[in-house]
């Protein structure tokens, strides 16, 4: 008898959970309304509104190619305020020298950036005064407690590989700088990328030209540093970096040769967010009117005929047919078909190829290779 009433209030116990959870889902139920009209348009705003894609780039006709870049060039330069970033002279303190064992001069520094800002930077070059050709590093993305400017300098195990420090080991001056948002600049200053691309917009500005804003005033630095022949410049990137490196070059004439990776492949119009709040994309990647100006490729067309290699992993995905075709022509059609090419490595990832890159630059500043 005893046993049998242990099981009955066991089961009266269960069955008042059960009654209580489905009470507490009932409370918590949003309150809904039949809506008795068609709502099947979603997103940020209605189709007939909606800004079709720009006209595709005529890169056929090396004419029509070249007065495209013009023009959709000057427009950029209007959008980032180029002529503010570069017309401001630049100032930088220096923290640490250090002399490594295997021959390699590291500063540690910060420049002052257009805001006043002071934003922390690594340079390196191998000792000797040789006149060497130069290459301005730009971060990818990382953790919120990790440091772009820290993986390119001596993150050997992070997707970024140290690419400063062996790029420089292999003859080049190199100089990296942290990323708003990011490492020295983030959480450890109590704020995050994210917040700082907010925050941009709220001033009416945008993440990507504070931060090519940045780029500028370090590659000035790189520029005016010793032994550094101003003639060959050339800037790189993964990832965020990659597309950070492609814009800063398509906006700056000092640059004769980039390197990007983990960027690039696709082509068409810049596609609307969809989903819930847990999909938002970064702020950072934003350039305002961005659809209504440009398509995917067309930064990087911007660049033709400079000296430009693009790479991402084979375990990325496939790069489009379309892509290949688009950026290929239009270096044939700026008189260079030799400078582009776009490659898949095999068995890659989301990374920084510093081998291949290391290559590339060789090849597109052959006269210095005596000074390696």
């Amino acid at each position: 008898m005893r046993f049998r009433l242990k099981y009955v209030m066991i089961a009266i116990a269960i069955f008042a959970i059960g009654v209580a959870v489905l009470t507490l889902n009932r409370r918590e139920a949003a309150p809904r309304l039949a809506v008795p009209f068609d709502i099947s348009e979603v997103g940020f705003i209605h189709s007939d509104a909606r800004s079709s894609a720009p006209p595709i780039a005529p890169v056929e006709d090396s004419t029509a190619f070249d007065m495209w870049q013009r023009n959709l060039r000057s427009r950029l330069v209007s959008i980032f305020d180029v002529e503010n970033a570069i017309s401001t002279e630049s100032s930088f303190e220096v923290t640490n020298v250090q002399h490594l064992d295997d021959g390699l001069t590291r500063t540690m520094m910060a420049f002052e950036s257009f805001d006043g800002s002071m934003i922390p930077a690594v340079l390196q070059r191998r000792e000797g005064s040789l006149p060497r050709a130069a290459i301005l590093l730009i971060s990818g993305h990382t953790k919120p407690d990790e440091s772009g400017l820290a993986q390119l300098v001596v993150g050997e195990s992070s997707y970024q590989h140290a690419a400063a420090t062996k790029l420089a080991h292999a003859g080049y001056v190199t100089l990296a700088f942290e990323l708003r948002g990011f490492g020295e600049l983030g959480k450890l200053q109590n704020t995050d990328h994210r917040l700082v691309a907010y925050n941009a917009l709220l001033e009416g500005e945008f993440y990507k030209k504070i931060v090519i804003a940045d780029a500028y005033y370090a590659l000035r630095v790189l520029m005016r540093s010793e032994g550094v022949d101003t003639n060959r410049i050339g800037v790189a990137g993964v990832s965020f970096g990659g597309e950070l490196a492609v814009a800063f070059a398509a906006l700056s004439e000092n640059v004769q040769a980039v390197y990007f990776a983990g960027y690039g492949g696709r082509t068409g119009a810049f596609g609307y967010a969809t989903g819930t709040a847990d999909d938002q994309p970064h702020y950072c990647h934003i350039i305002p009117g961005h659809r209504r100006l440009m398509r995917r490729e067309d930064i990087i067309l911007l660049l033709a005929p400079r000296s430009v290699l693009g790479m991402r992993g084979e375990r990325e995905g496939p790069v489009s047919d379309e892509f290949r075709s688009r950026t290929q022509q239009a270096w044939s059609s700026s008189g260079a078909p030799d400078n582009y090419s776009f490659e898949v490595a095999k068995g890659g990832g989301h990374e920084f190829f510093v081998s291949r890159s290391i290559a590339f630059f060789d090849d597109a500043f052959k006269p210095v290779l005596s000074t390696h």
